[in-house]
């Protein structure tokens, strides 16, 4: 008796041919995939922070870069014309990130955004100009009895930057665009570095002294075009206007204080 034929299992129909295009289509989907799960464990405030970061410190930070590997600024004079250029620069950056801080509901008093009181918040921004005068001296002491050499070489370097740089404002003229230009400088940069930028990172990573060093370094890095004298200075001025802003929490002693150092260092009143 003959053992019936065993009947054999159809062989496996072969893989579909991985094309280029399923190869694209495969990347793009992991790709999108590990996105929306990085971005579902990202806290918010981070994801804000990055924001912020790309529509205002990087492209900040570059044209600074740019700028000192060029190696001197364009001729510049104060005019309403720049100030038309630096606020249509600036402001929407501005309205950006105070929408951004606004949409995650923080408080404008955390912003450092109190109600003015004109008699305090000058008085403490003359206090304010006075500590940076004092670490201005200091660092130019400290780096004279470290290197004179070195502080020689820096201040030399950063000189050639400001070949460009405008003289003292002669007349009303000259004075008042001058004086508008450098006070949005200051409260823009203060609202920015110090205001949102410190005040968000503090809450994010839960301390006050690394988000200093952070925004300090930020703010350093965006003054390259300075020169290698400009970075170490905006450092140490970073530092000084971030305590002052911790500890008073108002931003227009900082932004008035800067705006006053700003327009005294830029246009020669002092060296």
């Amino acid at each position: 008796m003959t053992a019936p034929a065993t009947i054999q299992p159809a062989p496996p129909p072969p893989p579909p041919r991985r094309t280029l295009k399923w190869r694209k289509r495969r990347l793009w989907f992991v790709a999108e995939r590990s996105i929306k799960q990085l971005l579902h464990r990202m806290p918010p405030i981070s994801i804000e922070l990055a924001i912020v970061f790309l529509i205002y410190m990087v492209p900040h930070i570059i044209n600074s870069v740019f700028l000192f590997f060029q190696g001197q600024l364009p001729p510049s004079t104060h005019s309403w014309y720049s100030v038309y250029l630096l606020v249509m620069a600036k402001f929407p950056a501005l309205v950006a990130v105070a929408f951004i801080a606004a949409r995650a509901g923080v408080p404008r008093q955390r912003l450092g955004i109190a109600r003015p009181n004109i008699g305090i918040d000058l008085l403490g921004a003359a206090g304010a100009l006075c500590v940076i005068f004092a670490l201005h001296w200091l660092l130019r002491k400290f780096l004279l009895a470290a290197s004179p050499e070195l502080l020689l070489y820096l201040l030399r370097e950063s000189s050639t930057h400001f070949a460009n740089a405008p003289t003292p404002p002669a007349t009303i003229e000259i004075w008042l665009p001058t004086a508008i230009y450098y006070l949005f400088v200051g409260f823009s940069e203060e609202f920015l570095y110090r205001g949102y930028l410190l005040t968000r990172l503090r809450d994010w990573l839960g301390n006050r002294w690394l988000p200093l060093l952070i925004s300090s370094t930020a703010f350093a890095l965006s003054h390259l075009y300075q020169g290698y004298y400009g970075p170490v200075h905006s450092f140490v001025f970073g530092l000084a206007m971030g305590i002052i802003m911790m500890a008073t929490r108002r931003l227009y002693i900082v932004a008035f204080a800067h705006a006053a150092w700003d327009f005294l260092l830029f246009t020669g009143f002092i060296m």
